[in-house]
């Protein structure tokens, strides 16, 4: 796969992460330099821990299946990666921004448990695709980094809007890479 591609659909998985962090952001009462930094970091780490047992589930398995397999199951596996966030769009109630002094870390890192739960999905798709672990787990915990520390300042400053335009987006990605994966090279 295109480095590229695969650099497109790490800043996908994180917008899930994003979106709930923007919420919580626009939430905050006040917005530290250091306090951004520290709950970019537990997610970035959660993220990376997610993609990383991903790849590692995958790879276990990958032996086990022919050429025309490992790039069905990760086609698979984008497509419902992409529904489930359209679904889980449409689900969600409408946000109200207002201040939240119950937000903590332990609260982040739960958080960030249940967003990453796609950057799972996305780890074993990737693995099955034989993409070096290292390197994408790298630029996933500095894309991850960077998304969430800008959510944080973003919803705080702007509040949490436009985001079923992002959900969407991020959607297309998947699809169109579904695509990309089971047309013939």
């Amino acid at each position: 796969m295109h480095s590229v591609l695969t650099v497109l659909l790490l800043g996908a998985t994180c917008t899930d992460s994003f979106v709930a962090m923007m919420e919580r952001g626009s939430n905050m009462r006040e917005m530290r330099l250091a306090k951004s930094g520290c709950y970019a970091m537990i997610f970035a780490a959660v993220n990376t821990l997610m993609l990383a047992l991903g790849m590692g589930v995958s790879s276990t398995l990958r032996s086990s299946l022919s050429l025309e397999e490992g790039r069905i199951l990760p086609a698979c596996f984008l497509i419902g990666l992409a529904t489930f966030l359209l679904v889980k769009m449409l689900h969600r109630a409408k946000f109200v921004e207002h201040l939240d002094l119950g937000f903590s870390y332990r609260k982040s890192l739960r958080l960030a448990a249940e967003t990453g739960l796609d950057t799972l999905i996305l780890g074993a798709a990737l693995g099955f695709l034989h993409i070096a672990p290292l390197p994408v787990m790298s630029g996933m915990f500095l894309i991850s980094f960077a998304a969430i520390f800008a959510a944080l300042w973003i919803g705080y400053y702007l509040g949490a809007a436009y985001q079923k335009i992002m959900i969407v987006g991020t959607s297309v990605v998947y699809y169109a890479t579904t695509l990309l994966l089971l047309l013939p090279a």
